[in-house]
């Protein structure tokens, strides 16, 4: 169960991740398509070189590709994400760009059921020792019963005896064989534990890493960047900045926006990952 959440959660942020993108390409093509009028403008009069014209014409369609193959993906992670909910309706995700970091509260690794399992493995392999040495002990028998005599009746009989097993070298091997079965295993179970807890820890680590990263993109960064985009624009279309450096500028925030779906893609993983530790 713990498994099969972590998977419809990943394809649910999937979705969610192409539509955040799909949102950020759909509001550069705008850009851009402004961007190219106001280049070709520039270019009717002669302000710009032919060269830096058909390069702006260039970016333009590039951020259009880009924007349809993204939305695309949006379309593929919806349709994996409502195979996991055999539903009528087609669910779709939130638009909202500003994502909840999640407060998660700690717990104890022993109570996982990953970990219970490893703790039945190790009772299995004591319960199997246990058994193999049962056949080889010593068996006590008793046996009572009432006996007729010349025709009387009230007679009592009874046997008792024990019956002691030929600890043939076939005997002792099976006896040694899952003694060192349940050494084996004591000790792989030992390390499988250990491997447990030190997931778990890497999980909480990681969690803290990106959601404090996730946070100061949305928070400082971000909207910054979003307004540097708008200024860009307007500086190129009053002339206060050329051709390269609205360019420069359009390329330093597309990247900011790239590390940002970066650390909304690791944050994602880290809290499914430390969720799945929660149960």
């Amino acid at each position: 169960e713990l498994q099969l959440d972590m998977q419809v959660n990943q394809a649910c942020a999937y979705a969610y991740q192409y539509q955040y993108k799909y949102q950020l390409y759909t509001e550069l093509d705008t850009i851009y398509t402004n961007f190219e009028k106001a280049v070709t403008l520039q270019y009717e009069v002669e302000a710009i070189s032919r060269l830096a014209y058909t390069a702006s014409k260039n970016q333009a369609l590039q951020i259009r590709n880009i924007k349809e193959q993204v939305r695309s993906d949006y379309a593929i992670a919806l349709e994996q994400l409502n195979l996991w909910l055999l539903s009528d309706v087609f669910y779709t995700v939130s638009n909202d760009d500003q994502v909840t970091i999640t407060t998660i509260k700690e717990s104890a690794i022993e109570t996982h059921p990953e970990f219970a399992l490893t703790q039945n493995l190790i009772q299995e392999a004591e319960a199997n020792y246990k058994a193999v040495k049962a056949n080889n002990l010593p068996k006590l028998n008793l046996r009572g019963g009432l006996q007729k005599v010349n025709g009387n009746t009230g007679f009592y009989t009874y046997q008792a005896g024990i019956s002691l097993p030929f600890l043939s070298g076939d005997h002792r091997a099976q006896i040694k064989t899952a003694r060192i079965n349940k050494e084996i295993i004591a000790s792989s179970i030992e390390y499988q534990q250990q491997e447990i807890r030190s997931r778990y820890t890497q999980a909480k680590e990681q969690y803290k890493k990106w959601s404090t990263s996730l946070d100061f993109y949305h928070t400082k960064v971000l909207p910054l960047t979003k307004e540097q985009r708008q200024g860009a624009l307007l500086a190129f279309k009053e002339g206060a900045i050329a051709y390269a450096g609205f360019t420069q500028i359009m390329k330093d925030t597309i990247q900011t926006e790239l590390d940002a779906q970066k650390a909304l893609e690791n944050y994602f993983y880290s809290l499914f990952q430390l969720q799945y530790f929660k149960q």
